[in-house]
């Protein structure tokens, strides 16, 4: 499965590229700027389109928090780590890839007894979350000394469902905001 997720990306910039070179060649054999106007028009709509049948054939997640105001991720990921001898295993979901970074950043880390995927659902798992929500500064973490929970309210082949419960948030300069929501992270080991 994973390669549904890597490879339609990467069929979209190939496409992309090529339809570049289609246009730069038609301005180089002297195309008109209405007729160049009308090819970069077709090439925005065609991406659109193909961006929207990657989305439905590699779903990407989201994250959606309140956190002083509302913010929202492009992408978030799952993972269920299993750490054998007797110890509970860790449920992570992430907004980004471990290669990428995006902002607003969003990371949770949580100790479940779970052993599968399917034995997640309808859980309570608590953790650390850490949320950035830009590249300067905006880092909040939940209180050091409190964990936040999440509950997973749906488990499908691919996806991971659930809500964040109210917890108190912090950040370096000592402020304190309340933050709650959802998510839907897409699992990265299917």
């Amino acid at each position: 499965m994973s390669h549904l997720i890597e490879g339609p990306p990467k069929a979209l910039f190939k496409w992309a590229m090529c339809m570049g070179l289609v246009v730069g060649a038609t301005v180089f054999l002297g195309c008109n700027s209405e007729q160049l106007n009308k090819m970069v028009e077709d090439v925005k709509s065609s991406t659109e389109v193909v961006k929207q049948e990657v989305q439905k054939i590699a779903p990407v997640g989201s994250i959606k928090l309140s956190i002083g105001g509302p913010i929202e991720t492009s992408a978030a990921s799952c993972s269920l780590m299993l750490m054998g001898d007797g110890r509970e295993n860790v449920l992570q979901i992430r907004s980004s890839a471990s290669n990428s970074e995006s902002y607003p950043s969003v990371l949770f880390q949580g100790l479940t007894t779970a052993t599968t995927w399917n034995a997640l659902a309808g859980e309570k798992v608590s953790g650390q979350l850490f949320v950035q929500t830009n590249g300067d500064n905006g880092l909040w973490q939940n209180e050091p000394d409190g964990k936040c929970s999440i509950r997973i309210l749906s488990i499908q082949e691919t996806e991971l469902i659930g809500d964040l419960e109210q917890t108190s948030m912090v950040n370096a300069e000592g402020k304190s905001v309340v933050a709650s929501g959802s998510f839907r992270a897409v699992n990265e080991n299917p």
